[in-house]
């Protein structure tokens, strides 16, 4: 006679913790929403952004500011200037101040009464107003003041030759740049972008899986089936814990690799602005193993908070703070590059190390002992969430609570 499930030995080891994660993968894939979330999410909104934003910038980049002028006859040359170079676009208003407000204009320049004499004399000055609350406003006072400075270096040029000096006396020193391969634009611009796109999406990835594996069991009445199957309580949670990494690795294999085909790959106004990425072995290995460590841990976490909260609302709820800790995190990160060059411990902080570490892969800096303490701080992470989960499903009040 067969021995009742519930009264045969549980199975342990790895062994189980690949047949639960085997069913709960299987579920994913059947899942729509997982795989809109997890994987069509990523493959089109990274790349639509960097095809976006080089479009808006070299649009708003190109085009004059719109500039009330007080008093244009008083300083004819500079206005010529700054329209010629296209910096500048003279809107005739009949109150600029009103104008301004209204956002008909995004700037105001004054030219005093007295603006040729002092100019004679030695140097004038303009006022310039603006709203720095607004970006338009930001955008017309740097373009007013690159007007400004090359009228004035014309002005320069022709007291020079009125003495018979040359320009060059005013720049005794000249820096010749030259770009070493690791740190072309490029390279930079994915050293900022990608360990984001990394960090966000190994968590973004697993969280609608770790929420269904978790709380979304609770609603539909299936994790208590689940937990009277012969499996150790271990074997469980590290399954549920690979099966939601198994997504968050393809959101970020996804996210990233769109991301490198638009850079590599995208029209000129992506390379004019971004420069064209490389890639290397070694930074792919470090890229593949960090960010996998990276979402094991955010798997773990999220399993954690997903088996705590009685429902998946309130397991998402519980996630945006987390959500917003990482991009905190991520962001802050560069500026906490020189505390990691005097420190270690820097590295033992989860997030941060692995945004550290990929930075200095993607500018060809290699450091093992970097790398050996953020490998271990993440796998420690994912060591202390696995084991907390394993100690959730098993107590009766969590699980059944609802």
């Amino acid at each position: 006679m067969r021995t009742p499930s519930a009264a045969r030995p549980r199975q342990r080891g790895l062994h189980a913790a690949r047949t639960v994660a085997a069913k709960e993968v299987t579920d994913v894939v059947r899942d729509r929403r997982a795989l809109i979330l997890g994987v069509v999410l990523p493959a089109l909104v990274v790349p639509a952004i960097s095809l976006v934003l080089p479009i808006l910038t070299a649009r708003r980049a190109a085009e004059p500011a719109a500039v009330a002028v007080v008093g244009a006859e008083r300083a004819p040359e500079l206005i010529e200037t700054a329209r010629s170079a296209g910096l500048v676009r003279v809107v005739p208003v009949a109150d600029p101040d009103l104008a301004l407000q209204q956002g008909q204009v995004a700037a105001i320049l004054e030219i005093p009464t007295d603006f040729a004499r002092r100019l004679r004399a030695g140097q004038a000055y303009v006022v310039l107003r603006y709203n720095a609350a607004e970006q338009a406003g930001e955008e017309a006072r740097a373009k007013v003041l690159q007007a400004v400075a090359r009228h004035s270096v014309d002005i320069i040029d022709q007291r020079l030759r009125e003495r018979g000096l040359d320009r060059r006396l005013l720049t005794p020193i000249e820096v010749r740049e030259e770009l070493v391969a690791a740190q072309q634009r490029g390279n930079l611009f994915v050293a900022i972008l990608l360990p984001l796109i990394v960090a966000l999406w190994a968590f973004g990835g697993g969280l609608h899986v770790a929420a269904d594996l978790g709380a979304g069991e609770k609603e539909r009445g299936t994790l208590e089936g689940l937990l009277v199957a012969p499996v150790d309580r271990w074997a469980l949670a590290a399954g549920k814990v690979a099966a939601a990494t198994a997504m968050a690795w393809v959101s970020v294999a996804v996210a990233a690799t769109s991301q490198y085909l638009v850079l590599a790959f995208g029209p000129a106004s992506v390379a004019d602005l971004f420069g064209r990425p490389s890639l290397t072995a070694p930074l792919l290995a470090v890229l593949a193993g960090v960010g996998g460590l990276l979402a094991v841990a955010f798997a773990a976490v999220l399993l954690c908070v997903s088996l705590f909260a009685r429902s998946m609302r309130e397991a998402n709820q519980y996630a945006m703070p987390l959500m917003l800790l990482v991009m905190l995190s991520a962001f802050a990160t560069p500026a906490l590059e020189d505390w990691a060059r005097t420190t270690a411990a820097a590295y033992a902080v989860p997030v941060v190390n692995a945004v550290l570490v990929l930075r200095a892969a993607l500018a060809g800096r290699y450091d093992l002992g970097a790398l050996a303490l953020t490998s271990a701080s993440l796998a420690a992470c994912a060591a202390l969430g696995v084991a907390v989960a394993a100690w959730l499903v098993s107590r009766e009040s969590v699980v059944l609570r609802s």
